[in-house]
């Protein structure tokens, strides 16, 4: 069973999207074998400062000392910056443990990070 590591700067939109993919992650949780981030998330104000990245380092450093291989996350097309970022910093789509929110229409996608040792 994997951990999450949960970092989050609360808005009302990540409150939706928490609502949305709710309960689903804990049956993932049982079968994803590396933590993930989950509902990763920076202020408006703070946005283009590198924030997201330092955030996801930190991530990946505590899953690499932590002797985890892969650090994963979830999103969805409707979060296309963070897609861009995700992919930027390496990240690949791991369709497996791909799912439907609770809308039954949005595709919550899988990534993963390769932690380098």
């Amino acid at each position: 069973m994997s951990t999450a590591i949960d970092v989050l700067i609360r808005d009302a939109k990540w409150d939706e999207w928490e609502k949305a993919v709710e309960g689903l992650y804990e049956k993932l949780s049982e079968t994803i074998p590396y933590p993930e981030i989950r509902l990763l998330g920076v202020h408006p104000a703070a946005r283009s400062k590198g924030v997201a990245t330092l955030l996801i380092e930190e991530c990946a450093r505590r899953a690499k000392q932590d002797g985890f291989t892969y650090l994963g996350l979830h999103t969805s097309n409707r979060m296309p910056d963070a897609v861009r970022l995700y992919l930027r910093l390496g990240f690949e789509h791991e369709p497996r443990y791909d799912f439907f929110a609770a809308d039954n229409t949005t595709v919550v996608e899988a990534y993963r990070l390769a932690l380098q040792t």
